[in-house]
């Protein structure tokens, strides 16, 4: 699998199918820092797949028990994608931690 997906990515490096099954096969190794990599690329270089990103990046801190740096994140993916509130959404639960109720309260505007 690993050779068709470089394959892909050597033809067409903004293959975004093959990125995705790159950074699945990551997940499924256990590789969390390598897939949380290649999900942030793909949720800052391609806003429409977002939503499907976002739950995969959920999962790779919830593995990693790093809640912290997923809301650290996701300030920061917030202020590169101003319309990211209805997106986030699709989240299966929110943290909220001290100092995030501005974070939640904003979201919850949308």
């Amino acid at each position: 699998m690993w050779t068709c997906i470089e394959s892909a990515l050597s033809v067409d490096p903004h293959c975004v199918r093959a990125q995705l099954l790159e950074a699945r096969l990551h997940q499924n190794n256990g590789d969390e820092k390598s897939a949380l990599r290649i999900f942030k690329k793909i949720a800052l270089d391609y806003h429409d797949y977002i939503p499907i990103v976002l739950k995969k990046i959920v999962e790779s801190y919830t593995k990693m028990d790093r809640p912290d740096r997923m809301m650290l994140y996701f300030k920061r993916l917030m202020n590169h994608h101003p319309n990211l509130p209805s997106a986030l959404m699709v989240l299966p639960e929110w943290r909220v931690e001290e100092g995030d109720e501005m974070l939640f309260e904003h979201v919850m505007q949308y």
